[in-house]
């Protein structure tokens, strides 16, 4: 294989779902972490977590996707859509 065949092989896969499914379940995840029931969890503490910091960073896609392809240039990085 010539190295410009081998340079232009998927390196990594980048995998983003829906950004309103994937604050939901981050957010369940932090319910179970404060060892809480989604019952037991009022709507502020979910907004809470819609809105930190932490929450926002993470459905930032498309710094992420800039920051990965300055490393994984020229088709190394492919991105998958995944839709459950």
């Amino acid at each position: 294989m010539s190295r410009n065949c081998a340079t232009r092989l998927t390196r990594l896969f980048y995998s983003i779902r829906s950004l309103i499914a994937r604050a939901w379940l981050a957010a369940l995840m932090a319910v179970g972490r404060a060892e809480m029931t989604i019952d037991e969890a009022s709507d502020l503490f979910i907004i809470d977590h819609f809105k930190s910091a932490g929450s926002r960073a993470r459905c930032e896609y498309l710094g992420c996707l800039r920051r990965w392809r300055a490393v994984f240039p020229n088709g190394e990085l492919q991105v998958i859509v995944y839709d459950d």
